[in-house]
């Protein structure tokens, strides 16, 4: 049975277009909407970070590092702890925090 850390894989290749080196091309809908400069989800099993394909790759692998060391994101209302080491390396970019989606544990995941 897959852990909360693969269903958050399968989120991000569904939700995003992602270049053979795992950088963000595109949000995967019908307009190929442009995706944020960065993507990190997390749960009590460990994050998973990604940077879209146009980024520095220096910068992107300053964010990627951040991210690496970032304990599990256990509470979906708490911001990670790194979120401060992150905006410093994005300064002056636009971003948004919030949770995508919450599941409450009292749900079994059923795969159909």
């Amino acid at each position: 049975m897959p852990d909360d850390l693969e269903f958050l894989r399968i989120d991000i290749e569904s939700m995003f277009v992602l270049s053979a080196t795992g950088r963000i091309e595109c949000v995967n809908d019908p307009g190929r909407t442009i995706a944020p400069r960065m993507f990190f989800a997390g749960c009590p099993h460990g994050n998973l970070a990604r940077v879209r394909h146009d980024l520095d790759d220096e910068v992107a692998a300053k964010l990627l590092a951040i991210a690496a060391d970032e304990p599990p994101w256990r509470d979906p209302w708490a911001l990670p702890q790194c979120i401060g080491k992150l905006l410093d390396v994005l300064s002056g970019t636009p971003f948004a925090i919030g949770p995508a989606s919450r599941v409450p544990l009292t749900v079994a995941p059923h795969l159909i």
